[in-house]
């Protein structure tokens, strides 16, 4: 059974506080890569796509050969 703290109400304001801020930055930063993403070279030309596929049939090769 877990045991719960209690913490002094300011701390506990304290923390809350640092989490919310540390979610809404990690919210932030994965919609900012997302939006790269869209828009980078790599995802218009569709070479990550390319790329992503031959990976697997070069690593097959080299397990026959």
């Amino acid at each position: 059974m877990a045991t719960k703290f209690v913490v002094s109400g300011t701390a506990s304001a304290w923390r809350w506080k640092q989490f919310r801020q540390a979610v809404v930055a990690e919210v932030v930063i994965y919609g900012a890569l997302g939006a790269w993403r869209h828009v980078s070279p790599a995802r218009r030309s569709g070479s990550w796509q390319r790329l992503a596929a031959r990976v697997p049939r070069q690593a097959n090769y080299t397990v026959a050969a």
